[in-house]
């Protein structure tokens, strides 16, 4: 199970702005490719090393209340809900407007 569960997940975003100082905002897509990657190793972990295992690990990840909301994958390997983001510029950059929830096609 990935550690970017609510309790651990929290601070998480904050250990990236060190590492883009010039950036007057954090690099939100920073937060979302070390939580793929980690999700990711947890499956190979769980798996027998082949590429069937570790894909078959991988739809079986659920995530509930994590840092990126509840996770889980469909027969597809697509996530079943997804959260979009959508921006806006005001001022010198952009601010996050609202995040919404987008369900996987294959539930529609």
């Amino acid at each position: 199970m990935s550690s970017w569960g609510a309790a651990r997940g929290a601070p998480v975003p904050e250990q990236f702005e060190g590492a883009r100082p010039d950036l007057r905002t954090p690099d939100f897509s920073a937060a979302y490719a070390a939580h793929a990657a980690e999700i990711l190793l947890d499956a190979i972990a769980r798996s027998n090393g082949t590429r069937r295992s570790v894909t078959r690990e991988l739809r079986r990840t659920r995530i509930e209340g994590g840092i990126h909301g509840d996770i889980r994958f469909d027969q597809n390997g697509d996530l079943v809900e997804a959260p979009v983001t959508i921006f806006r510029v005001a001022g010198k950059g952009p601010v996050v407007d609202r995040v919404i929830m987008v369900r996987s096609a294959s539930l529609r």
